[in-house]
C-alpha cells in the first residue's frame, strides 16, 4: 500500500521519501535505495548536532547565574579564587553551543535542499492517477460488459440482484459501508459488484484494474474487494458446501433417470482424420448415480518466498520449507491447491476446499469432507441409496456412496466386453464435470 507523502511544517513542502513507500504515480520526485542511505546518514547528524547544542545551552543558563552570584559575594566559595574556572566553563560550554548550532543550521538546510520538494517540482509532477469514473451498468455497452466480465449486461443485472447488495446498501444510504480501521469508505454496490467481476475475469491486480477501467485510489479496493468475499461467503455458506445436497436429496431418482437416458443414446466420435464413428448407447445404466465427483488443481505462488526484512542480508523467512512443501505436489511438479466438486444433472455444484494440493483424492479430500458418510446418512430409509460416479482413483473399498469404473483384479483378470463397453461411455458421461472446470477457467482468469 502506497505511503501518503508528508509535508514539513516549516515551509509547506513535500518531503522526499523511499520510493517503495509512495505511490507508483509520483515516484519520480522520490528517493533510491543509495539517497536513503545517505538522508538517513544525513538526519542522523541533525540529531547529533542538534542535541549538543541544547545541552550546552541548558547548561549555560546556570553557569552564568553562579558566576554572577560568585561575583556580587552572595556565595561563598570553597576553593580560593573560583571566578577564572567558571569563566572558562562559561566560555567553553558557549562554544560549544555555538558550534554545534551552526553545524545544525548547516546541516538542516542541506536536507531542506536536498529532500523538500519545492513547489515548482511539485506542480511538474502532477499526480497521472485517473480519477474516479463511478462505473456503473448504465457506464458500460453491452459489448463492454461481456468483454470486462465474460457476461452480458442482463445477466450481470440478474447476479446482482441475487447477491442482494442493493438491499444492504438501502439500510445505509445508498452506500456500502466498509472500515479501514480508521474511518468508513463508501461503495456504490453496482461498482463494487462491476469491480469483483472484471477482477474475476481479468485476474489483474487492483491498481491495474483502476488505472485502466475504474480510476480513483487503488487503496480503498484492498478493502472493499475483501469485504465482498467474506460477504458472499457467509451469504451462500449453506448453498457451496456438501450441505447443499440434502436440498436435492429428492431428486436423486430424477437425477439417475436423467443420466440414464444419456448413456443410451448413440454416441458419435470424431478422429482428427476426419473420420467419425458411431457407438451405440448402453441398454441401461448399471450404477445407481445421480452426479459425479472429482477433485481439481490450482496453481499458487510458492508461500514464504521473500526475505524476512526488507534490508540487504535479511534471512529467509522461518519454516519457509514446511510452508512450501505443505502445498507442493510431486505428482504436477508445482504448488497449489485442491478443490473437491460434485456436479449434479441440473449444472449445479458444490464444493469442498480449499485444501492442499499434496493430498489424494480418496483419503486426503474426500476424506476430510466425510461426504461418504454424509450420503450414506443422507439416505437412510430410502428405497435406493444413490451414489456418486468418479474416476478411476475413487475405485477403492469401504466407500459407500461414491464408485468408479469397473476394474479387474487379481493377476491376470481381463474385463468382459459388456464392461468394457460401459466403461467407456461413462467416461464420455464423465466428462461433464471436467467441462465445468473449463467453463471455470476460461470465464474466471483469476482461478
Amino acid at each position: 500500500m502506497s505511503k501518503q507523502s508528508a509535508r514539513r511544517r516549516l515551509n509547506g513542502c513535500l518531503r522526499r521519501g523511499p520510493k517503495r513507500n509512495h505511490s507508483s504515480y509520483r515516484r519520480a520526485m522520490h528517493l533510491s535505495h543509495a539517497q536513503v542511505g545517505f538522508r538517513h546518514r544525513l538526519q542522523r547528524l541533525i540529531l547529533m548536532h542538534g542535541r549538543a547544542a541544547r545541552s550546552a545551552l541548558l547548561m549555560l543558563t546556570p553557569l552564568a547565574i553562579l558566576t554572577i552570584l560568585l561575583r556580587n559575594n552572595a556565595i561563598v566559595a570553597n576553593c580560593a579564587n573560583p571566578a577564572p574556572l567558571l569563566h572558562l566553563l562559561l566560555y567553553t560550554q558557549h562554544l560549544n553551543y555555538v558550534i554545534s548550532r551552526i553545524r545544525f543550521c548547516r546541516w538542516f538546510r542541506l536536507d531542506h535542499e536536498l529532500h523538500d520538494i519545492p513547489f515548482e517540482e511539485e506542480d511538474g509532477h502532477a499526480s497521472s492517477r485517473m480519477p474516479s469514473q463511478d462505473i456503473r451498468f448504465c457506464s458500460w455497452t453491452n459489448q463492454e460488459c461481456y468483454d470486462f466480465t465474460s457476461f452480458t449486461k442482463i445477466q450481470l443485472q440478474r447476479m446482482y440482484r441475487l447477491f442482494g447488495l442493493d438491499q444492504l446498501a438501502a439500510q445505509n444510504g445508498g452506500s456500502i459501508r466498509v472500515s479501514n480501521g480508521h474511518e468508513i469508505l463508501l461503495f456504490h454496490p453496482e461498482e463494487m459488484f462491476l469491480f469483483l467481476m472484471a477482477k474475476c475475469k481479468t485476474g489483474l491486480s487492483n491498481k491495474v484494474l483502476c488505472d485502466l477501467i475504474f480510476g480513483g485510489n487503488a487503496t480503498k479496493w484492498s478493502y472493499g474487494y475483501p469485504w465482498l468475499l467474506r460477504y458472499l461467503d457467509i451469504r451462500y455458506d449453506d448453498n457451496l458446501g456438501n450441505q447443499m445436497l440434502a436440498r436435492f436429496v429428492d431428486d436423486f431418482p430424477d437425477y439417475y433417470n436423467a443420466i440414464n437416458k444419456y448413456v443410451q443414446q448413440t454416441h458419435t466420435q470424431h478422429f482428427s482424420d476426419g473420420t467419425a464413428a458411431d457407438y451405440v448407447g448402453l441398454q441401461f445404466l448399471p450404477f445407481d448415480i445421480f452426479g459425479f465427483i472429482d477433485c481439481s488443481l490450482y496453481r499458487i505462488n510458492r508461500p514464504f518466498s521473500g526475505p524476512e526484512g526488507d534490508y540487504i542480508g535479511a534471512p529467509r523467512k522461518a519454516r519457509y520449507d514446511v510452508a512450501q512443501r505443505s502445498v507442493y505436489t510431486r505428482y504436477k511438479k508445482f504448488h497449489g491447491i485442491k478443490i473437491q466438486s460434485v456436479l449434479l444433472p441440473n449444472g449445479i455444484s458444490c464444493l469442498f476446499g480449499p485444501g492442499s494440493a499434496r493430498v489424494h483424492d480418496v483419503a486426503g479430500m474426500l476424506d476430510m469432507s466425510g461426504l461418504d458418510l454424509f450420503l450414506f446418512t443422507l439416505q437412510q430409509g430410502r428405497d435406493h441409496i444413490y451414489s456418486l460416479f468418479g474416476d478411476g482413483i475413487y475405485n477403492v473399498n469401504g466407500l459407500h456412496c461414491v464408485r468408479s469404473y469397473y476394474k479387474a483384479y487379481g493377476p491376470g483378470a481381463q474385463l468382459t466386453a459388456a464392461q468394457q463397453t460401459c466403461n467407456k461411455r461413462m467416461k464420455t458421461c464423465r466428462q461433464t464435470i471436467e467441462w465445468s472446470y473449463a467453463d471455470v477457467e476460461n470465464i474466471f482468469q483469476i482461478c
